[in-house]
């Protein structure tokens, strides 16, 4: 993507980062907003003395100013944007002044598929989620991939890996593969977008303090892995998933769907990850290998050499 494109989304806009973290996705989205010409303020509740490596990577940026220990109201008044980690809440006090402000809400990796919609940059978007095995499954997709020479960028909830700087790299026709927890898939409803593949594992109980008890309000953020479809998108189940939709989901699913089971796939084949969890993971990467369009051969390799 030409910078062109991207950077005039940011330059000299006043945007809000919060949260700058430690594993590197919040510095890495930061150093990216300022090199396009952002004018920041990057709020963390983390004191300085916790956040002295990501601040070191920040230092020769004169365009950021920070709150830390702390998160104040008057950052989030009279902004163009506010940028949220994850884990922050949408009912976060200084979200709702933006939100009464009618600030922009986003979360980076909605923001990054909103840009490139709006570019009209065509890639295919991968989203793997669900409550357990959604690192194996994103794992194993990865290693298709790789195995068919297919040009692809991880994203999501990927460790050390900023979302914003994809934008840098990515261009017509190449894949986006994502690892999206219900926080992440937050972003996708604010951008009204979902994968054009969209893998889910299953859905158990999880982050219920964050969702104050609720299945339901837990579920609604899941549904933006398939909520935005359209037509010509898919949707990949297992039985399980397939029984929590059906639970708790009362809309119209229009994209494609697929139950993936293991049975599919060719009998012969020996694998070295085991147990009936990882058979469906196996399952759900097979069928996503197909509809790309990979290789029967390649498939096996990728599936049958992972470890």
């Amino acid at each position: 993507m030409k910078k062109s494109q991207y950077e005039n989304y940011f330059r000299d806009t006043n945007i809000t980062v919060m949260g700058i973290g430690l594993l590197g996705r919040g510095v890495g989205d930061i150093k990216f907003l300022a090199s396009c010409g952002a004018n920041i303020i990057a709020t963390d509740l983390k004191e300085q003395k916790k956040l002295v490596k990501s601040l070191r990577q920040l230092k020769r940026f004169k365009n950021i100013d920070y709150t830390l220990g702390k998160h104040l109201v008057s950052d989030f008044r009279n902004r163009d944007m506010i940028v949220k980690s994850a884990g922050v809440s949408l009912d976060n006090k200084y979200i709702e002044t933006a939100h009464k402000e009618h600030i922009p809400v986003h979360m980076s990796f909605g923001l990054v598929l909103d840009i490139l919609k709006k570019e009209n940059v065509r890639v295919t978007v991968i989203g793997v989620t669900g409550s357990k095995g959604k690192s194996t499954t994103t794992g194993l997709i990865e290693a298709l991939l790789k195995k068919a020479n297919l040009t692809y960028h991880l994203a999501g909830n990927i460790r050390g890996v900023a979302n914003l700087p994809l934008l840098k790299k990515i261009n017509d026709g190449d894949i986006i593969l994502a690892e999206l927890d219900s926080w992440q898939l937050q972003g996708l409803h604010t951008v009204k977008i979902s994968p054009n593949i969209a893998v889910f594992t299953n859905f158990f109980e999880d982050h219920l303090n964050y969702y104050e008890g609720s299945m339901r309000n837990y579920f609604k953020d899941k549904t933006a892995i398939f909520r935005y479809q359209t037509e010509d998108d898919h949707l990949i189940l297992t039985s399980a998933s397939k029984k929590a939709i059906k639970k708790y989901y009362r809309g119209t699913i229009i994209g494609k769907q697929c139950l993936a089971r293991f049975k599919h796939l060719p009998k012969s084949w020996e694998y070295n990850i085991f147990g009936k969890h990882n058979e469906k993971n196996l399952a759900q990467a097979y069928h996503v290998g197909k509809l790309l369009g990979i290789t029967q051969s390649i498939i096996k390799e990728a599936l049958t050499t992972f470890e």
